[in-house]
C-alpha cells in the first residue's frame, strides 16, 4: 500500500504566488493610523461630529 500523508502533499502548495512584504505592510499601519489621528484632530478642531465615523472606522 502506498502511503501518502497530507502534509507531504501540501508541503510545496502555496495558495497565493507571492511573499507579502511585511516592511510594506508594517508602512501603511502607520500611515492608516496618522490618517486616523488626523481626523479627530479636524473632528475636535472643528466640531465636525460626522466624522466619528471615520475614528470608528480607523480603529
Amino acid at each position: 500500500m502506498l502511503s501518502i500523508h497530507s502534509s507531504d502533499v501540501l508541503a510545496g502548495f502555496k495558495y497565493y504566488h507571492y511573499t507579502p512584504s511585511l516592511p510594506a505592510a508594517a508602512l501603511f499601519v502607520v500611515l492608516f493610523a496618522l490618517a486616523t489621528g488626523l481626523h479627530a484632530y479636524q473632528m475636535f478642531r472643528t466640531r465636525t461630529w460626522f466624522m466619528i465615523a471615520f475614528c470608528i472606522g480607523g480603529l
